[in-house]
């Protein structure tokens, strides 16, 4: 999904005073690789480059043979030379991950893993961990109403619901422009499914579609809900439903590995590993000495170097 035109568009729309541009090499007049990357330049700090900036964004060469990757690594040491830059990331693709000579080609050094956790689909209750199971059966006594919705108050309800949780945990919410951005970019292969108790949503999953793949973006739950495990029966007739429709992968997204929490809940949804790392290069030392949330506040969405 990462390299589609349709997230890039969304990068584009959400990452204000960022460029976007892709590279691309050919064989016999096809392309072979694709290196998609964003840059944004400050007045104070100089420019920062990420393949690709946003939440849980994979980057760097995405190609078909090894040829086409070795041409697509000289291309973009070649864009950051011409960008000098003060900052470089290149999230590596789970599927596609680098050797190490290509990385010393780039300059940069392994700064960060992230665990990328996939579900294949169809599942069943067989492929969970018995709590997971207990859990979905707790759900399901709910008797949830579930429906797909499109309907603006219902995409309020969850980003209230939302900025409220992640606030609660210190993180960053996505903002409501962000999913304004993400609506406008993939139209109607991004979902908002929504549980219903009573008549009123209790719990919901921002979900989006691309060729055979499930991404699972945003999950919420009413806080006096979260032990009723209506998001766990959700998830359930998700996964259920989009099988159903053709989806052959449950992308959870990538998990820190200090969040074994986390890790541990999706990995009971009889989730696969794929790690990847972060590779990154910092281009002068006293750029550390600048304070972390002028760097956030002047390139928000973007990984500038592990803090």
């Amino acid at each position: 999904m990462h390299y589609s035109d349709k997230y890039l568009s969304f990068l584009d729309s959400a990452l204000v005073g960022s460029s976007i541009e892709s590279l691309n090499v050919k064989n016999e007049g096809q392309i072979s690789g694709i290196l998609p990357f964003s840059y944004q330049t400050s007045e104070k700090f100089g420019t920062t480059i990420n393949s690709l900036p946003f939440f849980g964004s994979h980057g760097g060469p995405l190609s078909l043979d090894a040829a086409s990757q070795s041409k697509l690594i000289v291309k973009f040491k070649d864009k950051i030379e011409d960008l000098n830059p003060s900052f470089v990331s290149l999230i590596e693709n789970p599927f596609h991950p680098l050797n190490d000579q290509s990385v010393k080609d780039l300059g940069l050094e392994i700064v960060d893993y992230r665990i990328g956790q996939f579900t294949p689909l169809p599942s069943n209750m067989q492929q969970f961990h018995v709590k997971t199971r207990n859990a979905i059966r707790k759900g399901l006594k709910l008797k949830l109403d579930i429906k797909v919705s499109n309907k603006t108050e219902d995409w309020s309800w969850m980003h209230a619901v939302h900025e409220q949780s992640i606030k609660a945990l210190g993180g960053i919410p996505k903002t409501k422009s962000i999913f304004k951005a993400l609506q406008d970019s993939f139209g109607e292969d991004i979902e908002l499914w929504l549980g219903y108790l009573n008549g009123k949503p209790i719990t919901g999953l921002v979900l989006i579609r691309y060729n055979e793949i499930i991404e699972y973006f945003t999950p919420v739950t009413e806080e006096p809900y979260k032990n009723s495990q209506a998001l766990s029966a959700l998830i359930y007739k998700l996964m259920k439903i989009c099988s159903d429709r053709g989806s052959k992968l449950w992308n959870w997204g990538g998990t820190w590995e200090n969040q074994t929490g986390v890790y541990r809940f999706k990995s009971r949804w009889g989730a696969v590993d794929k790690p990847y790392r972060y590779f990154n290069k910092v281009r002068s030392e006293c750029l550390y000495e600048i304070p972390r949330q002028s760097l956030v506040d002047e390139f928000p969405y973007y990984y500038l170097y592990k803090f």
